[in-house]
C-alpha cells in the first residue's frame, strides 16, 4: 500500500520527485540567492568599514607591521622587540603595506573581505558535508552572514577575521575523508597558523590530537598521524619560538608575553568588575605605576612585567580561592551570554572607595538587534552540537566543536571574557543551529499521522 506520507513529503526531504518539478525548479535558485545575499552583505560591511578601519580594533598591530616594513624590527616602539602580539596578523598587514604603500588600508580591507566570503563559503561546505543538502548549506551560510557583530570584526584592525577563517578551514579539513598522514599535516599547518594569530589557538592542538585518535579508531593506528602532526606543528612554530628565544631568552607555546597580564586583569581585586563594564585595557594607567615601582620598564622588559603580574594574580587567587571560583563561573556565563560583553560603552574608569576600578557614567546599550541574533544562535547551536553526538555522520563535528567551546570557555573563565573572543566559534554554532532546526522539522514530519491513500479521515482503512 502506498502511503500519503511517501507521496508528498516536506520540501527538501524527498528530492525533486517528492517536491514536484515546478517547486524543485524554484528551490534550485535558493542557494544562488543565498550566495548573492552573503556577497552583498559582506560588500556593504566592507564599504562601511573602510572609512573607519584604522580607528577601530588595535593600533598595535599596525605599529608592529609598520616597524617591520620600515625598520625590519618586530617592535611596538621601533626600539624594543615585542611579544605582545603573535605574528600572523601583523605579517598580513606588513604585506599589505609593501604592496599598496599608503593605500594599504584599502588592500587590507579587501583581503579581509575575501576572508569573510571564504569563511561563509566554508560554512556552506561544512553544512553540506554534514547534512547532504545544498539548500540547508545555503541557509547556514545566510544565517552566519546575519551575524553583524562578526561581520564588523572582519573589517576592523584586528585578528578576529583571520582567526575565524583558520578555525573553519581546520574543521573542514578534519571532516574531509583523506589519508591520515596528509590530514595530520594540513591540520598541523592550520593549527600553527591559528596559534600564531591568537593565543587561544592553543585549544586546537589537544583537540586535533583527540580527533586524530578518534578517527583512527584506536591508539595504535593513531600513533603515526599523531607523530606526523606534532613534528609538522613544531616545525611551523619553530621560527617564532626562535625569535622569542633570541629576543627574550625564553619560549612560550602561547607565543605572547601577555599570559600573566591577562590572568591579572581577570582575577586581581584591583580590577573589580571592570571586565564586565568596560575594556580591561583601560586599567593600564593604574597598572603601569605598579610595574614601575618594581623597577620594571613596561616597554623594554615586557616579559619581566608579565611575570610580575602573573605572580600578583597567583597570590590573589590563593588568598581567596572561593572568590576565584565564583568569578570564573560568572565569567563563563558572560562568555556564553547573548548580551554584549563588556556591556557598557564610554564612561570613565575610576578607583572606587573599595580600592577597585569601576566605570562611572557608562552608556548601557539597549535594544541591540545583534543581541537578538545571539539569543537564537547560542541555544540552538549548543543544542545542535549536543544532538550531533547522536548522529554518526555528525558525531566528529559535534565532538570537536564542543571541545573547542569548552577549551575557549576555560581560557576566558580563567582570564576575562569578551564577546569578540567567542565570535570565531559562532559560524560553527550556525551550522549546528541549522542542523538542530532540520532535526526538529524531520521529527514533526515523522510525527504526522499516516493516512492510507483513498481513505478519508472518517472512513476506516
Amino acid at each position: 500500500m502506498v502511503m500519503s506520507s511517501e507521496v508528498a513529503r516536506a520540501p527538501g526531504w524527498g528530492g525533486p520527485a517528492a517536491i514536484g518539478p515546478i517547486r524543485a525548479d524554484r528551490l534550485r535558485f535558493l542557494p544562488l540567492l543565498a550566495g548573492a545575499f552573503c556577497v552583498l552583505l559582506v560588500l556593504a560591511a566592507g564599504m562601511n568599514g573602510l572609512a573607519t578601519f584604522e580607528r577601530y580594533g588595535s593600533a598595535s598591530y599596525a605599529l608592529i607591521a609598520e616597524h617591520l616594513v620600515t625598520l625590519g624590527r618586530y617592535s611596538l616602539d621601533g626600539i624594543h622587540p615585542t611579544a605582545v602580539r603573535p605574528p600572523a596578523y601583523p605579517l598580513y598587514l606588513a604585506a599589505c603595506m609593501l604592496l599598496a604603500g599608503k593605500s594599504w588600508p584599502m588592500l587590507a580591507v579587501f583581503g579581509q573581505g575575501l576572508m569573510a566570503l571564504a569563511s561563509l563559503g566554508m560554512v556552506a561546505v561544512i553544512t553540506e558535508r554534514l547534512l547532504g543538502s545544498r539548500l540547508l548549506a545555503a541557509a547556514a551560510a545566510a544565517f552566519a552572514a546575519l551575524n553583524l557583530a562578526l561581520l564588523r570584526e572582519f573589517f576592523v584592525l584586528r585578528e578576529t577575521g583571520l582567526f575565524t577563517l583558520l578555525t573553519l578551514a581546520w574543521v573542514l579539513v578534519l571532516l574531509r575523508p583523506m589519508n591520515g598522514t596528509g590530514k595530520a599535516v594540513l591540520l598541523a599547518v592550520l593549527a600553527a597558523l591559528a596559534l600564531l594569530t591568537r593565543p587561544s589557538g592553543i585549544v586546537l592542538v589537544p583537540v586535533t590530537l583527540i580527533a586524530l585518535i578518534w578517527q583512527a579508531g584506536a591508539l595504535r593506528p593513531a600513533i603515526r598521524p599523531v607523530l606526523v602532526h606534532l613534528v609538522v606543528l613544531a616545525a611551523c612554530l619553530l621560527p617564532w619560538q626562535a625569535h622569542l628565544a633570541t629576543s627574550f631568552g625564553r619560549v612560550a607555546l602561547s607565543g605572547t608575553s601577555t599570559g600573566g597580564m591577562n590572568l591579572f586583569k581577570g582575577n586581581h581585586p584591583l580590577m573589580g568588575d571592570l571586565y564586565l563594564l568596560g575594556d580591561v585595557d583601560r586599567s593600564d594607567p593604574w597598572i603601569k605605576p605598579m610595574i614601575a615601582e618594581q623597577g620594571i620598564d613596561w616597554d623594554a622588559q615586557q616579559w619581566r612585567a608579565d611575570d610580575y603580574l602573573r605572580e600578583l594574580a597567583r597570590e590573589a587567587i590563593l588568598a581567596n580561592p572561593v572568590r576565584f571560583v565564583r568569578r570564573a563561573i560568572e565569567k563563563g556565563v558572560v562568555f556564553l551570554s547573548p548580551a554584549t560583553a563588556p556591556i557598557a560603552r564610554g564612561g570613565e574608569v575610576v578607583m572606587g572607595p573599595d580600592g577597585q576600578l569601576t566605570v562611572v557614567d557608562a552608556q548601557f546599550g539597549s535594544g541591540d538587534l545583534r543581541n537578538l541574533y545571539h539569543l537564537f544562535l547560542l541555544p540552538l547551536g549548543l543544542v545542535g552540537l549536543a544532538a550531533a553526538l547522536l548522529w554518526p555522520r555528525r558525531r566528529l563535528f559535534g565532538l570537536v566543536v564542543l571541545l573547542l567551546v569548552a577549551g575557549n570557555l576555560a581560557i576566558y573563565a580563567l582570564t576575562f571574557p569578551e564577546r569578540r573572543f567567542r565570535l570565531p566559534l559562532e559560524p560553527l554554532l550556525a551550522v549546528a543551529a541549522i542542523a538542530c532546526l532540520r532535526d526538529v522539522a524531520a521529527a514533526r514530519v515523522a510525527a504526522r499521522p499516516v493516512t492510507p491513500v483513498g481513505c478519508s479521515g472518517a472512513d476506516p482503512p
